[in-house]
């Protein structure tokens, strides 16, 4: 990797950091805010229709910016075939939401969600439009000017949110904060273009472009699909009220899933799509990402879990505390999983984006077959066969790195066992301690002590166990 790339990507990678977690930070506290505002059948319904309106952002978009970011020697003209047919699928999903939106609430037996549906239609197009602009922007490794725009944008749209809230709006503080949002962005974005389309049309590259894209398409659908069907499924079978509290359950594991993993991945496709012709550099690139992976992520991942029902009530409020179960099921997922999507980087710096969309595929396949087949009567129930169908292709993902890199299992393990084992361990120590009886009543003194002696036990194995790895790690990014 060259000086001067070197330079953009770590430049890039600081502000893809403020972008990811000034934004999603900031994000979480206004979910904070209003989750002490609204009522778990509110939280609920915005939940539901935030499903639907974010499927059908993955139709609109149809992964054009992707490709674009990962095309060698782009020409702008090239962009413009590919914005035409986003723009003109947002708008046709718009208006086809906004006249079947009563059909769509009935079969989500939610026939009160139709309005709200309506609404937050209008969005789509406005998704699209700011879309185009960031991926030039990710192109160019320029993240600055996108975290000022997604911390601006939160901040008022979040703020309009709770003063809505406050005055007796309910789901629709959150239904408008969203479109607000996107069109927020979109305005942001083209206020300082790097691109403006024109009236060349150049089908042969729309062709290849077409042919990236729809790799990236299938593979969010079928991603969404295993991913987001749980929250239908819960909304169907036991209403908003159960949704909002999943809601609230996973939202701590959404958040630090963006913060520790797609910081990280929205610069890796940039930057390992130009060192993909050198399988050595992508490799070393790889295993230092696994190993920070494992040794930050997993363990912030895991020691959630330990705490989760301390955090639930201190930070939610005792009315949520339901919630809990949830979120240790799925920060016990996401402890695997942020340092599994890295995978998804190389396979599309290698340009074999299909290797995601046939294994998502796959796994949304499991995912549905498993939800409808098996009797669950709750929603950690159905938290729980979720995680175990998220994990059930994580084997073969790690075969195919593995064979693409041409690495040794026993070089995977030696970069993550160490502090998955720590992890666990410390995991098991706050079990004890809360079965001791030694805690005080008080939950937010119970949250402190409890995630006091998680990390004291994790720190001290982690640095006996995988001092090398991180010394290692340290170098790296030193040089």
């Amino acid at each position: 990797m060259s000086g001067e790339l070197k330079r953009l990507a770590l430049r890039g990678l600081l502000w893809s950091v403020v972008q990811s977690w000034g934004g999603k930070a900031l994000t979480f506290v206004l979910f904070l805010v209003l989750a002490r505002l609204l009522t778990p059948e509110q939280l609920g319904a915005a939940a539901a229709v935030m499903v639907v309106v974010s499927f059908l952002q993955i139709l609109g978009e149809q992964g054009y910016g992707d490709a674009l970011v990962q095309r060698q020697n782009l020409q702008p003209h090239e962009a413009n075939l590919p914005f035409v047919v986003s723009i003109a699928s947002a708008c046709t999903l718009a208006l086809a939401v906004a006249l079947g939106a009563p059909w769509i609430a009935g079969a989500m037996r939610a026939e009160d969600l139709a309005p709200y549906l309506a609404v937050a239609a209008l969005g789509l197009p406005l998704s699209s439009l700011w879309m185009f602009q960031e991926a030039f922007y990710r192109r160019g490794l320029q993240y600055r000017y996108l975290a000022a725009r997604l911390l601006v944008v939160t901040a008022f749209a979040g703020a309009l949110a709770i003063a809505l809230a406050f005055a007796g709006w309910g789901t629709w503080s959150l239904v408008v904060q969203a479109v607000l949002a996107a069109g927020l962005s979109a305005a942001w974005m083209w206020r300082r273009p790097l691109w403006r389309p024109s009236r060349q049309f150049d089908r042969a590259s729309f062709g290849e472009i077409f042919a990236f894209s729809r790799s990236v398409t299938t593979y969010r659908v079928a991603d969404f699909v295993s991913a987001r069907a749980v929250e239908l499924i819960i909304i169907t079978l036991h209403g908003t009220a159960a949704l909002g509290l999943y809601s609230v359950g996973s939202r701590i594991y959404q958040t630090l899933m963006q913060l520790l993993s797609s910081s990280v991945m929205g610069v890796s496709l940039s930057a390992l799509s130009r060192i993909a012709h050198d399988v050595d550099r992508l490799r070393a690139a790889y295993t230092k990402t696994l190993t920070i992976g494992s040794a930050v992520g997993t363990a912030v991942f895991v020691g959630v879990a330990a705490v989760a029902s301390e955090l639930t009530r201190t930070v939610f409020g005792e009315r949520w505390a339901d919630s809990a179960p949830v979120m240790q099921v799925l920060m016990l997922l996401g402890a695997v999983q942020c340092v599994q999507f890295m995978n998804g980087s190389v396979f599309n710096a290698l340009g074999r984006p299909h290797y995601i969309a046939l294994m998502t595929i796959a796994k949304a396949s499991v995912t549905l077959a498993a939800l409808a087949l098996v009797p669950a009567g709750s929603a950690y129930e159905l938290a729980v066969v979720f995680a175990v169908c998220q994990l059930s292709i994580t084997p073969v993902t790690y075969w195919l790195v593995l064979r693409l890199l041409r690495m040794p299992v026993r070089s995977l393990l030696r970069h993550g066992a160490p502090f998955f084992v720590s992890a666990a361990v410390a995991f098991a120590g706050v079990q004890w301690l809360r079965a001791s009886g030694l805690l005080p009543p008080s939950p937010v003194l119970q949250l402190g002590l409890l995630s006091a002696s998680y990390l004291g036990v994790y720190v001290v194995l982690a640095a006996l166990t995988g001092w090398g790895q991180l010394r290692a790690v340290a170098s790296y990014l030193a040089r």
